[in-house]
């Protein structure tokens, strides 16, 4: 993608965020994206969210000289050249200068303006452990250590000791709920489809493509010789009636939700 300003950003994407939050625009309703997009007491919180995993330990490298070599023995081959790191105008909180990946150029800038942080030697883990600890089994671990699919779960639930139905977006929203006035959208907004992150008890991410609303399929099948009219008529009747079962009201309220934001959002980002 070519680099875009945040006016270009809330405009094409409608204030919505790869996995993480949409939040504030839901709360004066769709009509005030525009308007939110020209202020400046905007906040979204926006995740991206790796499933692939991240080498980390080249992308921020220590640059003094006996933490470097420590890092290279560590690494050998894989080490990245000390000329060729990028460097960072402050040091971390062991006293250790530190630079980036030479791939980073437009995040080193952003750092040493005051605009980015990094925030390193995190994880999924209950409380700090060492190799030793590790090893003599001292501290309590997560379930499932080194099985990668649950560890993209702890990290999204926000808990390590125990699987979780729900993740810590979807709690954020959940406790941010009564301040959402449209309540038709959810505060939590995906471009990269259902995660746990984004589940709460109640709230549920809404879903969009990397270009735009995917509106239900019984929009986009045929719709020569009045078809699409007809089918949308039928559709339409469908939805006002209750069937008295559980999940079938369920899908009903689901249907006319999900047709009703592919209309509203689709018309804005249009």
């Amino acid at each position: 993608m070519k680099p875009i300003n945040r006016r270009e950003f809330l405009r094409r994407y409608a204030a919505t965020s790869l996995a993480g939050l949409g939040a504030y625009s839901t709360l004066s309703g769709l009509n005030m994206m525009n308007a939110l997009a020209e202020g400046d007491d905007y906040r979204a919180l926006v995740c991206v969210f790796l499933y692939g995993g991240n080498d980390s330990f080249n992308m921020v490298v220590p640059v003094d000289d006996v933490a470097y070599e420590s890092y290279r023995e560590a690494r050998r081959n894989l080490a990245v050249p000390k000329d060729q790191l990028l460097r960072l105008n402050a040091r971390g909180s062991d006293g250790v200068a530190y630079g980036l990946h030479p791939s980073m150029p437009r995040i080193r800038d952003l750092f040493n303006q005051g605009n980015a942080a990094v925030v390193g030697n995190v994880g999924p883990l209950i409380v700090p452990t060492g190799r030793d600890d590790y090893l003599e089994n001292r501290v309590p671990l997560p379930p499932r250590l080194f099985s990668h699919n649950d560890q993209q779960d702890f990290w999204q639930s926000l808990n390590g000791d125990v699987a979780q139905p729900t993740g810590w977006a979807g709690r954020m929203a959940d406790a941010l709920g009564s301040m959402n006035t449209n309540r038709k959208l959810s505060m939590n907004i995906s471009l990269a489809g259902s995660n746990l992150m984004q589940t709460g008890y109640s709230t549920i991410p809404y879903n969009l493509s990397a270009t735009g609303v995917v509106a239900p399929k019984s929009d986009t099948l045929l719709t020569g010789f009045g078809r699409e009219i007809r089918r949308r008529d039928a559709i339409e009747k469908l939805l006002q009636q209750e069937s008295g079962h559980l999940f079938g009201d369920q899908y009903r309220n689901t249907m006319s939700r999900a047709r009703e934001l592919s209309r509203d959002i689709g018309d804005i980002l249009n």
